[in-house]
């Protein structure tokens, strides 16, 4: 007699298929996510590897760029801002110092000594008032001396030679200066960061190094095909070059493989801008020195008229319309009747020999007392002034190329700067299609984007105002 089946043990066999179902395709799902935490972990490594390539690299060139700046503004060269001061410092200061310690102090003692000839009888008038048109001469010349020195700092200081090698008026040693080293700074500025995006800016140089690196340390070349490679090359040699860079703007190259999987990977590189200088400069700008410049030239010019031989203007003279000397050396000539109109400016007793000359009442003294001295210490104190503004210093930040022109630079201070790269890249990529469960059915798979940034810093050392040229990059 047959038996029966069990029906426990269909049932036995049904679970025990299930299970073994649902093994497998827990086997195949954690197969599926380890290859994806496989590949996700290897892009990221791969974007991180990027982003602090790119960083370092741009910090490497931003470092170069400063350094070069250091070297610029204090560096052991001669043509440094710092040493192009210091020329110009003691150029102006030999003819400041000429002008005031010297022809001033000679031409005050000459008029002195002018107004302190007097003749009060007749006899030997003429050789004493004769020695006063000498010093006042002598007073006069310095006087134009004076002149020369502030005419010297404005304008004539370099003498440029023509083709006849004949001389030209050139820049004085004043403007020469500032243009020198506006000069400079602009030189400066254009080597650093230009907006022109010249060739040869370090800062448009430090992007694209951020960038090529960036991408280049991707692992986007071991994915692309021949046709890819070749777009990929193309990309690079238009889009990432130091003329086509701009600051923070993401790059991004994409491509579907053989398999007809998406990828993009994208770079983003940001370098503040390097405008914004720190500057030492003069206290008083280029038109305030010049102006007191002029004013003492034009001073100087008018004391040498009033005391020597150029014809002035005299409303209250006697002798209107001539100098000190010139009435000095009438004086000198006359001696009798009719003098006193010459020689004194209020003549008293009698009409005849000039018997009665209250001190410092001769028409000449008069002329320098009141007119030559007042202008030449006016000439004086205007270049005194000019100096004081010379030597006077402070800092001021400039923003871009042109905002300095009308300041006197001494040298850098700094380049208002945080140091700071950001370098950034992302990747997104498109996994191998898994076939259905029948195997009729390609189920496709992404990944999740990977990204990374990366934060160089080149302070290094460095310092550009001592010359320091240490500036040096690091994560």
């Amino acid at each position: 007699m047959k038996k029966s089946p069990d029906p426990r043990n269909k049932e036995t066999k049904t679970q025990v298929s299930i299970f073994f179902l649902s093994v497998i395709v827990t086997l195949i799902v954690i197969t599926f996510v380890t290859v994806n935490i496989g590949k996700v972990a290897k892009d990221q490594t791969y974007s991180d590897n990027a982003a602090d390539a790119g960083a370092l690299a741009a910090a490497s060139v931003m470092a170069y760029a400063f350094n070069y700046v250091a070297n610029v503004n204090a560096g052991s060269g001669d043509e440094t801002f710092k040493e192009s001061w210091k020329s110009i410092e003691q150029e102006y200061n030999e003819h400041f110092n000429h002008a005031s310690s010297r022809v001033y102090t000679e031409y005050t003692t000459d008029s002195t000594t002018s107004q302190s000839q007097t003749c009060q009888p007749c006899s030997g008038c003429s050789s004493i008032v004769g020695t006063a048109a000498q010093k006042a001469h002598e007073a006069s010349y310095n006087a134009e001396q004076f002149a020369k020195e502030m005419d010297s700092l404005i304008k004539n200081g370099f003498k440029e030679v023509d083709e006849n090698y004949e001389e030209q008026s050139g820049d004085g040693v004043v403007p020469s200066g500032a243009q020198e080293n506006q000069a400079l700074i602009e030189a400066v500025r254009a080597r650093v960061h230009d907006d022109d995006k010249n060739p040869s800016d370090l800062y448009q140089n430090a992007l694209y190094a951020g960038y090529i690196y960036n991408f280049s340390n991707s692992g986007i070349s071991h994915r692309l095909g021949k046709i890819n490679s070749k777009r990929y090359s193309q990309f690079l040699e238009t889009e990432i070059t130091p003329e086509a860079l701009d600051n923070c703007v993401p790059k991004t190259f994409s491509w579907v493989d053989g398999a007809a999987r998406f990828h993009s990977v994208t770079a983003v590189v940001c370098i503040d801008d390097a405008h914004s200088y720190k500057l030492k400069i003069a206290q008083d700008d280029r038109d305030t020195v010049k102006q007191k410049l002029e004013d003492a030239r034009q001073h100087a010019s008018n004391a040498a008229e009033a005391a020597g031989t150029v014809p002035g203007q005299w409303a209250n003279s006697p002798m209107e319309g001539q100098d000190a000397e010139t009435v000095f050396r009438s004086a000198s000539a006359c001696c009798g009747e009719g003098c006193c109109g010459i020689i004194c400016v209020e003549p008293c007793g009698e009409c005849g020999c000039p018997t009665c000359c209250p001190d410092k009442d001769l028409v000449g003294e008069t002329m320098l007392a009141e007119s030559a001295d007042p202008e030449m210490t006016q000439a004086n104190n205007y270049a005194e002034q000019a100096k004081q503004g010379l030597d006077g210093e402070k800092d001021q930040d400039f923003d871009n190329k042109d905002s300095s022109e009308d300041y006197i630079i001494k040298h850098i201070v700094d380049i208002n700067h945080n140091r700071q790269v950001q370098s950034t890249n992302i990747q997104f990529h498109m996994g191998s299609p898994i076939k259905g469960m029948r195997g009729d059915i390609d189920i496709p798979t992404v990944y999740p984007p990977v990204q990374s940034q990366a934060t160089a810093d080149f302070s290094g050392s460095g310092k550009i105002e001592s010359g320091q040229a240490s500036h040096d990059s690091s994560l």
